[in-house]
């Protein structure tokens, strides 16, 4: 099994890393410039020879904030790069639902061989061309947890999709490996999907776009 791929959970501790941080920046540029405004009001009371003192405040107060907006760009780049950076470390992962009841000490041999079992026997594929590099499975104590397996080639997960059709009768479920804000964006989605089908029009979720009739 390949350790060269990105480590995911990493991902995820560098973009909370990163929030966290620039939260604490935010935060302290907010109290300055209410410390600000409140000099400037105290300012504004005194003498005419305070104007200057006025005037410098109100320049710094004016860098904070431009501090702020090239900060939030920033993390906003950071989070947009770290984001397509694990849809790709999933790019050819699928997620199987239902498969299996798992053994307490179930390795990723055991688990790699259930998968393979239903490709060959339910989606009659030929087990020799599909090349899985990893498949482990989320422990779930309401039952069996489901599976992640990487392929090693998108094209492998492209067909096993196409013949997922065969499961339609099953409790086993195949899903893509969707990072979180496609998946919430695809949950919003969903109702709006099942509503253009009511109404017989053709539509489908194509990652997090909604296509009505061959449209947007």
């Amino acid at each position: 099994m390949s350790t060269d791929q990105p480590d995911l959970s990493s991902i995820l501790s560098a973009i909370e890393s990163l929030s966290s941080r620039f939260d604490a920046r935010f935060a302290s540029i907010a109290k300055k410039m209410t410390s600000f405004e409140s000099t400037m009001e105290k300012l504004r009371t005194r003498p005419e020879s305070l104007k200057s003192q006025i005037s410098e405040t109100m320049e710094e107060n004016r860098k904070l904030k431009r501090e702020s907006y090239e900060m939030k760009a920033s993390l906003n780049d950071m989070e947009h790069k770290l984001h397509d950076m694990e849809a790709r470390a999933r790019r050819n992962n699928l997620i199987f639902h239902g498969l299996g009841k798992e053994k307490e000490q179930e390795n990723w041999k055991d688990t790699e061989a259930l998968v393979r079992k239903l490709i060959t026997e339910k989606l009659e594929i030929d087990d020799s061309t599909i090349k899985i590099e990893r498949a482990h499975r989320i422990h779930n104590s309401n039952g069996p947890g489901p599976i992640i397996v990487k392929f090693l080639d998108v094209n492998y997960k492209e067909n096993i999709l196409r013949a997922r059709g065969h499961l339609k009768k099953t409790n086993i479920f195949i899903n893509e490996d969707y990072i979180a804000r496609v998946r919430q964006t695809r949950k919003k989605l969903s109702p709006f999907l099942t509503k253009y089908h009511s109404d017989g029009k053709h539509a489908n979720l194509v990652y997090d776009h909604l296509i009505v009739d061959g449209e947007r």
